[in-house]
């Protein structure tokens, strides 16, 4: 990385041949020329979408498996890269480029949040304790007292609670899919022998 004392050329220099920044320039240069996302490609991971469209496996390897390992501890090549990266997917699909996309997002002044998001931020801001709400404001990280760990214990404990949930524990789930008709989240086992909607 650039050093104390170094001029411009040299920090652009070092940065270019830095090797955890190898492939991200000529992948953006070039993004905006790769071929379309083929039209039955419903999801891809990270990896497979960050290759696909910068040309090279180095962006996502280097610079992004450990920031999402990081976040959710899960491997780029098992990731859905229409779950994590929305944006990227979208500006994909509408204009065939990220690189397009988001420059016409810059310039049409699109919202960050999308209305769902920004209706749940309004629903949820009052009910915050005020003072909670000043404290996170000032930080760049927060965690629980007890680490993250605690959150899913109270939602394990919530959800004993409740009468309509039953527990099933070792047992192997095939497929997790969303019953739009219901509204709900179909949960399927082996055999489908033990299909529910929670």
């Amino acid at each position: 990385m650039p050093g104390p004392f170094q001029d411009l050329y040299d920090i652009v220099r070092s940065l270019v041949l830095e090797p955890v920044f190898k492939g991200i320039f000529s992948g953006i240069i070039f993004e905006a020329t790769r071929e379309a996302r083929p039209a039955n490609l419903e999801d891809e991971s990270v990896a497979s979408f960050l290759e696909r469209r910068l040309g090279n496996p180095h962006v996502g390897n280097n610079i992004v498996s450990a920031v999402l390992h990081g976040i959710y501890a899960g491997d780029i090549y098992q990731l859905s890269a229409k779950s994590l990266l929305p944006n990227l997917w979208q500006a994909e699909r509408e204009h065939n480029s990220i690189t397009e996309g988001l420059i016409l997002k810059l310039k049409k002044k699109t919202p960050l949040y999308s209305e769902r998001d920004t209706d749940l931020l309004n629903e949820i801001t009052p009910k915050i304790n005020r003072t909670f709400l000043h404290r996170i404001k000032e930080s760049s990280v927060y965690t629980f007292r007890e680490g993250i760990g605690q959150l899913s214990e109270a939602l394990e404990n919530s959800l004993k609670e409740n009468p309509n949930v039953e527990f099933k524990i070792g047992d192997e789930v095939t497929s997790v899919e969303y019953d739009a008709e219901n509204d709900g989240i179909e949960v399927c086992l082996p055999h489908n022998l033990y299909p529910c909607n929670i």
